[in-house]
Parts: C-alpha cells; sequence; structure tokens
C-alpha cells in the first residue's frame, strides 16, 4: 500500500512539474517592448494605452525607461522591441551579433535653442549656450549645426562656449533663474518654459529650431529608432507593417487625448512628462512620425558618419544589414 501511495504522489508530482513548466513556459512566451520617457514614449502611448499585442497573438509588456536605462538593456539582447538612440543603436547591434533590425525612424528631432534675446545661430559666436547630454545625440547635432555654418566650439574668441548640463531638466532652472541666457532644450518641455517664462517675466522666449539649422528641406534628423529582433520579425511576417500603421495611429490618437497618454506613461515607468503643459504646438514639435527604414537609410547613414568623424567611440558606422528589409 506504500509503495501505492508513493507511486500516485510521484506521478501527481510530475504532472505538477509539467503544468508548472507550462505556466513557466507561458510566462516566457510574451515580447518585451522599451521605450525611453519623453518623445519616444509619446509616440506609442495608444500601443502601451491599449496593451496592444501587435496581432502576434503574445501578451507584450510595454515598459517606459530612462534615458540611461537604454544602453544596458539593448546590451543585454533581452527587449524584443526596443526605441534608441540612432548612435547607440548603432553600436550595439553589433555587440548582439546582429540580433536586432533597425525597422524605422520615429523621432527626428525635438530640441530648440531658446534665448532671452532675439538670435540668429550666426549670433551664438562668442555665447555661452547651455546643453544636455555631454557625448549624446544633442550635443552632437548642436556641434554638427555649428560646423555647418562655420562657427567653432574648440578655439578662437568667437567661439561657442558649451556649459554642459546632466539633462534638459537643469537647463530650464537656469534659464528661468536668469543664471543662463541661452540653452538647448527639448519638446514638450521647451514651450512649458516659454510659457513659464513668459508668466514670470513678461516676455518672450526667442527660439531656433536645431532640426531646420541641421538639415533646412526635411527640418529632421533621424533621432530615436525602432529596433526589433529578428527573430520576431521571421515568427511574424507582418509586424512591421503592423507598427507602421499602429504608431501612425497612435501619433495622430496623441493630439485628441492627451491626458490619458501621460497618465497610461507614467503608469508604466514614466516620470517627465506633465499633460498641462504638453499643448498641439509642443505635440507638433516633439517630430513624431514613422520613417520606414528604407526611406531613411541615407539619412541615417550620413547621420552616424557625422558623429563618428567628431568621436569614433560614440557610433559605429553601418552596412546594409541593419536597416530592415521588406521581402
Amino acid at each position: 500500500m506504500k509503495k501505492f501511495f508513493t507511486a500516485i504522489l510521484s506521478m501527481i508530482l510530475c504532472v505538477l512539474a509539467v503544468f508548472g513548466s507550462a505556466c513557466s513556459d507561458k510566462k516566457e512566451s510574451g515580447y518585451s517592448f522599451m521605450v525611453p520617457d519623453g518623445a519616444p514614449a509619446l509616440a506609442v502611448s495608444k500601443l502601451i494605452y491599449d496593451k496592444d499585442n501587435l496581432g502576434t497573438a503574445k501578451t507584450i509588456k510595454y515598459s517606459v525607461i530612462q534615458s540611461t536605462q537604454v544602453q544596458p538593456n539593448l546590451s543585454s539582447g533581452k527587449p524584443d522591441f526596443i526605441v534608441a538612440p540612432v548612435n547607440l543603436a548603432s553600436k550595439l547591434y553589433k555587440a548582439n551579433s546582429n540580433d536586432y533590425v533597425m525597422v524605422a525612424v520615429i523621432t527626428h528631432g525635438n530640441f530648440y535653442i531658446l534665448s532671452t534675446t532675439e538670435i540668429s545661430v550666426s549670433d551664438l559666436k562668442g555665447k555661452q549656450v547651455a546643453v544636455p547630454n555631454q557625448g549624446a545625440v544633442p550635443d552632437w547635432t548642436f556641434k554638427m549645426v555649428l560646423e555647418k555654418h562655420n562657427i567653432s566650439y574648440t578655439d578662437g574668441a568667437d567661439k561657442v562656449n558649451i556649459n554642459f548640463q546632466n539633462n534638459g531638466s537643469i537647463i530650464v532652472q537656469l534659464i528661468m533663474s536668469g543664471s543662463e541666457t541661452i540653452g538647448l532644450v527639448p519638446e514638450p518641455a521647451a514651450s512649458a518654459l516659454e510659457a513659464n517664462y513668459f508668466n514670470k517675466t513678461g516676455k518672450n522666449l526667442y527660439r531656433l529650431d536645431l532640426q531646420e539649422l541641421y538639415d533646412s528641406e526635411t527640418k529632421a534628423y533621424p533621432q530615436a529608432v525602432l529596433m526589433v529582433k529578428k527573430s520576431v520579425i521571421s515568427a511574424n511576417p507582418d509586424i512591421v507593417s503592423t507598427l507602421q500603421n499602429k504608431i501612425t495611429a497612435s501619433v495622430s490618437w496623441l493630439n485628441q487625448n492627451v491626458t490619458v497618454a501621460v497618465d497610461t506613461i507614467n503608469d508604466n515607468g514614466g516620470s517627465t512628462l506633465n499633460a498641462n503643459t504638453l499643448t498641439a504646438n509642443a505635440i507638433s514639435g516633439c517630430k513624431m512620425y514613422w520613417e520606414d527604414a528604407q526611406s531613411s537609410k541615407t539619412s541615417v547613414k550620413n547621420y552616424i558618419n557625422k558623429i563618428v568623424e567628431i568621436d569614433n567611440k560614440k557610433a559605429s558606422a553601418v552596412s546594409d544589414d541593419f536597416f530592415y528589409l521588406a521581402q
């Protein structure tokens, strides 16, 4: 009898082990989608709100992360979908044995030079400009613009003195306090700063569009790109076209659902957005739209090459295998 009960118990344990394994597999069978806080998160806010599975028949866990978390997550290869600064994507897709492929550019530059006095780009000569995130996209793009307009930031009496700050919020505080008169600020913080500065001083801030200074025709540059694992695309052949349709719809939805979008982002890890300051102009200034990999290939390669010229440790030249090619 004892042997009988032992056999029954063993059978039950085996069944539980099988079901436990199945449950574990089911838990791990979902996808992970990571997006930095700010404009990139706004671009996919409807996907997060809907908990959209993108037609995969699997659960997708959406996480809004801080900019400092992009590199370790992309390096680990854990997320199935991740939005990343284009330079970081260029370096790490190689480090992951080409696990990822770029499917689109989704943000196209959201930085503006704000000044307490009216200025042109040539007026920056000899001035101090507060710039966030040394060694990152805003820094390089600002330097590209200065070089394009033959303005030095390294030597000479008329050089631009770049005063680096850790982030845009510090620059906002410095301009509000009068400690800085010119700063590089991203949307939507730029529009909020303009409104708050006017309320405090009764005066307007003046702005220059960094994207237009970079490229007067497109008024854009490839800022953040959507990277997707090749294995996900292989398992879901329609995923890229689905992403295009969903993200395009998300940007349109955002304009009528600002509070819901911001609450959704903040509920999933965000902390920088405020619905009260997210005006239509601020949303437009974030320059969020889908540009597929093949259409953006030339601009992405050119932008990355310019970064490499400034600092070859911060980006890597990419070949055609970096870009998704629809079959």
